[in-house]
């Protein structure tokens, strides 16, 4: 490579041309260069090994990482990984019947139910966080899991395709729970003692328009709602928040909102009796304004609830609850929010 110098002085030009032949080559060798010398293979990388002296360090074996070690002359070495890294990499257990868990069992339990009706039994809870990951490994949507304590409680359902963490706290095991929503509006009055039937009212200067259904200050009502179940719902309680607000009134704007249902399945008869109500308690104050009650507890649901079964929720008002509905006037409902576990 050839570069082409102009000399100037006292700010003349001068024709002065002088030719300098460069060789890419002297990069390599000038003051403070690193040799290309220094690398001879895919791989290898430079290393200090103190104050401006390098070293070349080759390319370590597959899998090893690149290690500190004050023994060695750079200060580094390559080596395998320190510990052990676990692997979820298993087979699934293909059960032949019902299973029992003992505490020397794996955490990771990767089984396939192979037959609908399957119960994994755990054992007694007498190891603090002590706990299983059940996985049901099954391809066929009808085979769930049930899970029972030693004493033969369930504990939770493990529909196929799905994973539950249960843990022991040394006195009892807790299955992690998940929930999702249900939004359900369109409520209509019992046939009997039911409150009264859908109106609209609409707001004056914005003329937004909600439907709800009034229940009475002194006499409790129902209105009710047929809602089938979700195909993740695993079955168990569900819990609850009452979208609602009250017309003018001037003091007492306390409301006991309560619900309740019953799980139909296939032939199942539908005259059958309802769980027990259970309630969330909320407080107003002004007109037209929107309340949402607390989440409630939990709501257990008569029958044996599960999913794609068809659930009949009450709702009701609890107005001779003189501490928790004072409310002086009706209380109009919005809709009710559900929450129900999936797995």
């Amino acid at each position: 490579m050839q570069l082409t110098i102009i000399e100037y002085s006292n700010d003349i030009l001068e024709a002065k041309e002088k030719e300098i032949t460069v060789n890419i080559a002297d990069f390599d060798t000038g003051v403070g260069a690193v040799p290309l010398s220094v690398i001879e293979a895919k791989g290898d990388i430079i290393v200090g090994t103190d104050d401006d002296q390098i070293v070349n360090l080759t390319v370590g074996t597959d899998g090893h990482v690149l290690t500190v070690d004050s023994t060695e002359e750079s200060g580094v070495k390559w080596a395998a990984p320190s510990g052990t890294i676990a692997s979820l990499e298993r087979e699934s257990t293909l059960m032949v019947g019902d299973l029992t868990l003992y505490d020397s069992d794996v955490k990771y339990q990767f089984l396939d139910p192979d037959s609908t009706g399957r119960i994994v039994t755990l054992p007694a809870e007498a190891v603090t966080n002590h706990s299983f990951v059940i996985i049901n490994t099954s391809g066929n949507i009808w085979e769930d899991i049930t899970v029972k304590n030693d004493a033969g409680v369930i504990i939770c359902k493990i529909p196929a395709g799905n994973s539950r963490e249960i843990r022991s706290n040394e006195t009892a095991w807790k299955a992690e729970t998940k929930y999702k929503q249900i939004w359900v509006a369109g409520w209509k009055p019992t046939l009997t003692a039911g409150c009264a039937s859908s109106a609209q009212i609409e707001m004056g200067t914005n003329k937004n328009v909600y439907d709800y259904l009034a229940f009475d200050k002194d006499t409790i009502e129902y209105a009710y709602a047929n809602v089938p179940m979700p195909d993740d719902y695993t079955g168990g309680t569900v819990c609850f928040k009452v979208y609602w607000f009250h017309p003018a009134t001037t003091t007492n704007f306390k409301v006991s909102w309560g619900l309740q249902g019953v799980s139909l399945a296939s032939g199942d008869t539908m005259d059958v009796a309802q769980g027990t109500a259970i309630y969330s308690n909320d407080t107003g104050g002004t007109t037209s304004d929107v309340y949402l009650s607390p989440v409630s507890g939990s709501v257990t649901i008569a029958g044996t609830p599960a999913s794609t079964e068809l659930v009949n929720f009450r709702v009701s008002r609890k107005a001779n609850d003189s501490t928790n509905d004072t409310l002086a006037v009706d209380a109009y409902l919005l809709g009710v929010m559900i929450w129900y576990p999936v797995g």
